[in-house]
């Protein structure tokens, strides 16, 4: 912080309204509706549905097997109970403070001249990033209406903006521009900043030709949900391929279904995604085209640039991007035909009410094994001698207490037909089990 002696022109433009008169102020209610208020409580009601959707996967009952074969599971339903009691005192905290309205309530506020700008360039993770920097001068009255004003000149940092961003952007103010400066009494040291970094009205300090276009909450939550929900599928799908997997490989037609559904639920999702990003497109350009408009310095809408915005028009803007594209539609339709596959392999299991069938299996190994200190394979690898070639190389998940029961290679398998015709192998016990029911 620097003093100067020469006075600023008073020819300077006045204050917001909002930050005109003594403190404390009055806050204008339609200030909680401005962008970083809207988003901070946005973000706020995003966590609290993650933490409800994670608390409710924890509680499911399958999770606590789950938890033995990947570790955080075991955990999740603590890690849900956190996040939602973090968002909760943050939420209830802004609601309390008033967030950056602060500012206007409390802070002192004056018109400051800028008097010049620098953009500083910095990398953190191969991500480059532009931080503004305003050298600007301002007159704090901080001793008082009858003493002579304190003339301060300070350089004010505002948010940086990553590289592809700086692209399509560029900075509202230049040198001789006036914007008005806020700081919290006798703090204008530390707490000065740049009324317009606040994000308390529509303009911000950055002017873009790819506004971004907030997802609607509703949707957001929908979002939440949806990922909660398939997240659950996905790893019941790991599951039932040591569970319920067939001795048998089911028919040709079966997994032609399977791989049909997937690639069905594949384009559906990429439906999804690409009217989201057209959504946000339709936004952003509309925004745009207000912002374009209020603005003195623009001759003819025709000059309005086509917002460039929608997740799939960024990966099909280079070569990297479109392989990508590529590699993310084999995945998704391979994925999604591995969950449906997996699922009809569940329901070949959880509909057969049989009792099944006694076959002698042959142990070959018991597997207790742990993954990078997070994945634990608890596994039965045997044989059914009696099936000939269809019985080899056969395997069942299990768990510790149960592998310790079976103490010889020899042990018994209960053979179930299936819903749908698929015989699978729905328990394995030590033959002097069998011996005692009966």
């Amino acid at each position: 912080m620097n003093t100067e002696t020469s006075a600023i022109p008073v020819d300077r433009p006045p204050l917001p309204d909002e930050l005109r008169g003594l403190t404390p102020r009055s806050v204008p209610p339609d200030l909680w509706d401005a962008p970083s208020m809207a988003k901070t409580r946005r973000g706020c009601l995003i966590a609290l549905a993650s933490g409800f959707v994670i608390t409710l996967l924890g509680l499911a009952p399958i999770m606590k097997t789950w938890g033995l074969y990947f570790l955080p599971l075991a955990y999740l339903t603590y890690i849900g109970i956190v996040i939602v009691a973090i968002s909760l005192w943050y939420l209830i905290r802004f609601w309390t403070t008033g967030g950056n309205l602060r500012y206007v309530e409390k802070a002192d506020a004056a018109m400051a001249q800028i008097r010049d700008i620098q953009i500083d360039e910095s990398e953190l993770n191969g991500v480059k990033s532009y931080t503004p920097r305003f050298s600007v001068i301002y007159e704090d009255a901080a001793l008082g209406e009858s003493a002579q004003p304190i003339l301060r000149e300070q350089v004010l940092s505002a948010p940086g903006i990553t590289a592809d961003k700086l692209a399509v952007s560029k900075l509202r103010f230049h040198a001789g521009d006036w914007v008005p400066v806020v700081w919290f009494p006798g703090k204008a040291e530390t707490s000065a900043t740049l009324y317009d970094c606040l994000g308390l009205n529509e303009t911000g300090i950055w002017t873009t030709e790819d506004s971004p276009a907030l997802t609607p909450l509703w949707l957001t939550l929908v979002l939440i949900g949806t990922t909660g929900f398939f997240f659950f599928c996905l790893i019941w799908s790991l599951w039932a391929v040591g569970a319920y997997s067939p001795i048998e490989t089911p028919p040709t037609t079966v997994i032609a279904l399977s791989i049909g559904l997937g690639l069905c639920i594949a384009i559906l999702m990429a439906g999804l995604i690409y009217w989201h990003g057209e959504y946000e497109k339709r936004r952003a350009t509309t925004a745009l085209e207000r912002n374009l408009g209020d603005s003195p310095s623009t001759s003819t809408a025709t000059d309005t640039p086509v917002a460039k915005t929608g997740f799939f028009a960024k990966l099909l803007g280079s070569v990297r991007g479109a392989f990508m594209l590529v590699v993310m539609a084999a995945g998704g339709v391979l994925l999604s035909s591995l969950v449906v596959y997996e699922l009809m392999v569940t329901a070949n299991a959880l509909f057969d009410e049989s009792a099944g069938e006694i076959e002698i299996a042959k142990i070959d190994d018991l597997i207790q094994v742990t993954h990078n200190g997070v994945f634990r394979e608890y596994k039965i690898e045997y044989q059914l001698p009696a099936r000939g070639e269809l019985g080899q190389g056969l395997s069942l998940i299990s768990t510790p207490e149960h592998m310790s029961t079976l103490q010889f290679d020899t042990a018994i398998a209960i053979v179930k037909p299936g819903a749908f015709g698929w015989p699978w192998v729905s328990e394995i016990v030590p033959v002097r089990h069998i011996v005692d029911e009966k």
